[in-house]
């Protein structure tokens, strides 16, 4: 039985940081997407944004409600 390792190997790269493990080809593919953003940080922002909707009870295109100051901060410091 033939098994395939690549998503395993692409697991423990991507979110364990394990990139020793990684093919050359799924390296090469993770440097050409460095500048996405981490999913941390987007699930900070995906909370932030909620807080802001549901604290203000507004719409996203609301940017001087507190809840929307607080997500601005969140994403873009000072």
């Amino acid at each position: 039985m033939n098994r395939n390792d690549c998503n395993l190997r692409s697991h423990l790269g991507r979110i364990h940081n394990m990139v020793e493990v990684m093919y050359t080809s799924q390296r090469q593919q993770r440097a050409t997407r460095s500048n996405q953003i981490k999913p941390e940080k987007k699930r900070e922002f995906h909370e932030a944004a909620i807080e802001c909707i549901i604290r203000d009870g507004r719409p996203f295109g609301d940017f001087h409600r507190p809840g929307m100051s607080k997500f601005l901060n969140v994403i873009c410091p000072g």
